[in-house]
């Protein structure tokens, strides 16, 4: 076992570092460039719902909180403001169930 320094001189182990990183039994590893193709199909999703009409939106199966961020991001016409907004409709859309939209 070899051992190394972080950047502020403490101590860890190669081994301890890779063994984090493997994934637990039965799951497969996700590579970090899925992982960002799955973050822009969410946060294309997200844009998507928040152009929606209020009728069309009105038939989507949304949780209370992610359809408030919806209506919040619709009345904000700030650039960055919006675009903020958007990035906090699609962490909502992960944290619910988005396999019925």
């Amino acid at each position: 076992m070899s051992q190394n320094f972080d950047s502020k001189g403490k101590a860890w182990r190669a081994d301890d570092a890779a063994a984090s990183l493997a994934p637990a039994d039965g799951e497969t590893e996700i590579s970090k460039s899925q992982m960002k193709r799955d973050a822009l199909a969410v946060r294309s999703l997200a844009r998507q719902l928040v152009e929606l009409k209020q009728s069309q939106l009105a038939r989507v199966p949304l949780d209370d909180t992610v359809r408030e961020a919806i209506i919040d991001a619709r009345k904000m016409r700030s650039h960055g403001a919006r675009k903020r907004q958007l990035m906090f409709v699609a962490k909502r859309l992960r944290q619910s169930e988005t396999a019925e939209i």
